[in-house]
């Protein structure tokens, strides 16, 4: 029972009580006084009690909000993590007496989140919590002492070999790792009977017929040949790009080759340039342009210098010499989770052209309104420090010149293409917005400003999205879900990069927008990805100059990975999220309002969308995200999923027949 119900139902009770007392001292005495002087107390119990209430009835509907200093507090906790950039439009209430609701915009930092993502694949799964521990315990060591695991190996399989039994090497007990190497046979190698150190050829007692008529004193070729081929040492090699960036992996084969030759140079073709790396001075040189750069080698990838970090030049990106996709190592990044038949063919549904969200209408033709003083003016007078704002940290390159120089000629990088007057209008749009000083300005400002820090695909990316914004371009249910799927899209594209990166099969700088602007060209039409992000991408000159194009097996194997890297688990967390939030505020057009809509027209059982306690709020569960996100993209939900939602068959909770209708209709 509430306070209110309670102090309701007492101030009742005790009024009642009081009246009761009164009549009954009036019939006494005979008189009415005892009667209108209990009237009073119970007009003033019940008075009292409702002003009481009707305050407490009203702080819950007004809102009664944290003190400042304390929402300041939440919003420096929050912006102390490493994923979140800023938190801004912060809106809290006090709905109980230690309840508070709170409300804000988040924006993350998509590179922190997206390399967090790839160290937690390659983190052992739970499974038990010996096992686990184990597992902790021996990734640290092996972080910190890596001779530590190869000693720990040799002495248990020397056990092993000498007869002890597997129990008896506590290293070995549960780890995976020792027991798939168990599972190989340990070859004994066989030494040339001459005593020059070096392993017999198969099926015989020395290494080759020069090393016996010569006793061990000089070898032939092919013997020579062999023993380089059989030298299994990790060196890995590193080009000075501003940072250190790992070589790919074709040209660490040249290098590997020249060195097994004797050669001390390399030359390659690259994009029609020719470049030589000088393995005596340490160099690799662009033969056209002269550039040169330094380079080095490590004893394995986990040797990789640090240091700190440092933009490139725009107009240096020529100088990076990519290969392509190569066939995946041992060393390559672990793949994701075995995912049940249900979801991969989820996963292939929204991963197609099938689930892309379309072409934004065109923007509007908007007139340039201002000079390039007064752009620069609005710009300061919203977004705090940015006359101090540097395109990619180049002394003097202040991005408020660029800024206002794309508001009268729109971006350098776009001229001439279908989006120079539609990217030019939305930023004068954008900038037309903050001039009036309409709510929110400040923000969609400072979002554009902060895009032209970097390179002219991100400020392309970023002034379309908040221009569409402000336009107000509004899509249904359908449409909303698209975009979430869209935006997932984009991470994992993310991934892809980075994974790539990673294993060197491309080589590029700690920002690497062209390379994703590559493989979104190029997987685009493949995956569904947005037709918008394809369309910039295409039209990226330095993605298109550095990278090789991707098809054929290359282009499946990356088709493939994406599919891995696609996190359709958080995905379905997320939809949960957005439409759990749905509450007397929420806009119509907003995704939570849209599913309100929807499931009033498409769904049988409605309340099923509800909690069930009180179904005063919304509270959907994965089982039907996943099942909702299936209904909306085919129509109907996976013919062996066979499960219930709360007691009722999931088929049971959608008008299929209009699902199907409107599913066809869509494709």
């Amino acid at each position: 029972m509430s306070t209110a119900t309670f102090t309701e139902a007492s101030s009742g009770v005790l009024s009642s009580v009081v009246g009761l007392i009164g009549l009954g001292v009036s019939y006494q005495m005979q008189t009415g006084l005892p009667d209108v002087v209990a009237s009073i107390v119970m007009a003033s119990i019940v008075s009292c009690v409702s002003v009481f209430l009707l305050g407490k009835s009203g702080n819950a509907l007004l809102g009664q909000t944290l003190p400042t200093w304390r929402v300041k507090s939440l919003i420096e906790t929050l912006e102390a993590h490493a994923a979140v950039v800023n938190v801004y439009d912060v809106k809290t209430e006090l709905v109980g007496v230690d309840t508070v609701r709170f409300k804000a915009e988040v924006q993350f930092n998509t590179q922190a989140i997206t390399e967090r993502m790839m160290e937690a694949s390659q983190e052992l799964a739970p499974a038990g919590g010996p096992l686990q521990a184990h597992g902790m315990l021996a990734m640290r060591l092996k972080h910190l002492f890596p001779q530590a695991s190869r000693i720990a190996c040799a002495v248990c399989s020397n056990r092993l070999m000498e007869g002890s039994s597997e129990d008896e090497c506590p290293l070995r007990e549960g780890d995976p790792h020792f027991l798939e190497a168990d599972r190989k046979e340990v070859p004994v190698e066989k030494t040339c009977l001459n005593s020059c150190g070096r392993p017999a050829a198969e099926g015989y007692d020395s290494c080759c017929r020069t090393c016996i008529a010569s006793s061990g004193r000089s070898h032939g070729p092919v013997c020579e040949s062999r023993v380089l081929a059989d030298d299994k040492t990790t060196e890995v090699w590193w080009v000075d790009l501003g940072s250190w960036v790992r070589i790919d992996n074709e040209t660490q084969e040249r290098i590997e080759a020249a060195r097994r030759e004797g050669r001390t140079e390399v030359e390659f073709h690259a994009r029609g340039h020719p470049y030589l790396i000088d393995l005596l001075a340490m160099a690799q040189i662009n033969l056209n342009t002269g550039m040169q750069r330094d380079i080095k080698s490590t004893e394995s990838e986990e040797d990789e210098p640090h240091e700190e970090d440092e933009e490139e030049d725009e107009e240096s990106d020529n100088e990076i010499t990519p290969p392509w996709l190569q066939p995946r190592s041992s060393r390559e990044v672990a793949a994701a989770p075995t995912r049940s038949p249900r979801l991969v063919a989820l996963v292939n549904l929204l991963l197609s052209p099938a689930v892309q969200v379309p072409l934004p209408a065109e923007a509007t033709k908007e007139d340039e309104k201002l000079s390039q003083e007064e752009v620069k003016k609005v710009f300061k007078e919203h977004v705090k420090g940015v006359e101090k704002y540097l395109f990619r940290d180049m002394p003097g390159q202040y991005s408020l010149n660029f800024l206002a120089s794309a508001y009268q000629n729109g971006l350098r990088a776009f001229n001439g293409t279908p989006m120079d007057n539609h990217l030019k209008w939305l930023m004068r749009s954008i900038v037309h917005y903050g001039h009036e000083k309409k709510p929110g300005a400040a923000r969609y400002l400072k979002e554009v400003a902060e895009a032209f820090l970097d390179c002219q695909a991100v400020q392309a990316r970023v002034v379309e999205r908040v221009g569409l914004e402000l336009l107000g371009v509004s899509q249904d249910f359908k449409g909303l879900v698209r975009a979430m799927v869209g935006d997932y899209k984009v991470m994992a594209i993310k991934m892809l990069a980075i994974d790539h990166l990673s294993r060197g099969v491309v080589s590029d700088d700690g920002n690497p927008t062209h390379y994703e602007n590559r493989l979104t060209a190029d997987l685009g039409s493949l995956v569904g990805l947005n037709k918008d992000d394809i369309r910039r991408a295409d039209l990226d000159e330095h993605a298109r100059n550095r990278f090789g194009r991707l098809h054929g097996p290359s282009a499946e194997k990356a088709v493939q990975r994406f599919k891995e890297l696609f996190d359709i688990e958080a995905l379905a967390k997320t939809f949960c999220n957005e439409v759990n939030s749905f509450n007397e505020n929420s806009s119509n057009d907003s995704l939570p309002g849209q599913f309100m809509k929807w499931a009033d027209e498409k769904m049988t059982q409605k309340h099923s969308i509800f909690d069930e306690e009180t179904c005063c709020t919304v509270d959907v569960q994965e089982p039907l995200a996943i099942a909702l996100l299936e209904v909306l993209f085919a129509g109907k939900p996976s013919n062996d999923c066979g499960e219930e939602y709360r007691g009722v068959q999931v088929q049971d909770l959608f008008k299929l027949e209009l699902c199907a209708v409107v599913a066809m209709v869509a494709a």
